[in-house]
């Protein structure tokens, strides 16, 4: 007898694949909007949710100051399971993530809810904030809109303000989305951001002087200003070869468009591993750290 084993429905990994894993031992298939090796939690169980809120106290009665936590669009899907629907802008391979709008494989009909209730361990405390990483999809509508469904679930959460990344350099253009971004966070603390271990590094985006720009600009903006390591000093992308990588987040895993490039070791001198280490680091230190340095920057004049 032949054993027709089918995906619940069409939804894709972020990591490339299907998001369905059969597993043999329980004859049921699991969900992974990641890595296979990342299975998604079940946002629907109360008990999940309890546990979650358990280990966020844990970390605030351990005396850390607030939680960042990640991708928050997966914590509530369709319960239907229903297929996403196709994208018909996109014209390259018909199973890629790209090739669907993703309106029900993440935030669902519970996504406030699950993120006040996470967030309301802040309450417990006298001083705590947590912060959501969040991409608004334009696909899903209005980016603003979706920003506004994070930023007003709790007065002491908010969402990091990526949208320098798309690097479209005007000014009018930067000012309207942080004007419109500031509009949706005026009942919570803004939190703004030019990069992270996701994204190239904005030196390498935008070139020195608009990066030392933008880092300026960041710094002025109300709330809190983040800044990803080595940023402050003009770290650019690593160079590195296929041996190099250690990241297999990437369908394509190459040296193209592998997130170690932006994840090298922060460079502190001009010392074989730039004052990160004594011995050989886990990613190769990038070669200019002999120019780009702490050291190096503290003794520039105009140093930024």
């Amino acid at each position: 007898m032949i054993r027709i084993i089918a995906e619940p429905n069409n939804w894709r990994s972020l990591s490339g694949g299907s998001s369905w894993e059969f597993d043999e031992t329980t004859g049921q298939f699991y969900l992974h909007s990641f890595l296979k090796t990342q299975p998604d939690l079940n946002w629907d169980n109360p008990e999940v949710r309890a546990e979650m809120k358990n280990i966020v106290r844990f970390w605030f009665n351990m005396g850390v100051d607030g939680m960042r936590v990640d991708a928050i669009w997966g914590i509530s899907k369709d319960p239907d399971l229903k297929d996403d629907s196709p994208n018909p802008d996109f014209y390259g391979n018909p199973n890629d993530y790209g090739a669907f709008i993703h309106d029900h494989c993440k935030m669902g009909p519970h996504f406030q809810e699950y993120l006040q209730e996470l967030a309301s361990v802040c309450d417990e405390y006298d001083d705590k904030q947590m912060v959501f990483e969040f991409y608004p999809d334009d696909k899903l509508g209005d980016i603003y809109h979706q920003y506004s469904q994070i930023l007003t679930v709790h007065p002491k959460a908010s969402a990091f303000f990526m949208e320098y990344r798309d690097n479209e350099w005007h000014a009018k253009n930067i000012e309207k989305k942080i004007d419109n971004y500031l509009q949706s966070a005026s009942s919570t603390t803004p939190f703004f951001c030019i990069g992270n271990h996701d994204q190239p590094r904005v030196a390498s985006r935008l070139g020195e002087e608009r990066a030392r720009a933008l880092s300026f600009l960041n710094l002025l903006t109300p709330g809190i200003s983040v800044v990803y390591y080595g940023d402050e000093i003009g770290m650019t992308n690593g160079e590195l070869t296929t041996d190099d990588i250690q990241d297999n987040f990437s369908p394509a895993n190459s040296v193209v468009d592998s997130r170690d490039l932006e994840r090298t070791p922060m460079q502190w001198n001009d010392s074989q591993f730039a004052g990160f280490s004594s011995v050989k680091p886990w990613l190769p230190v990038n070669e200019n750290h002999t120019k780009i340095n702490v050291d190096s920057e503290k003794e520039q004049q105009f140093s930024a």
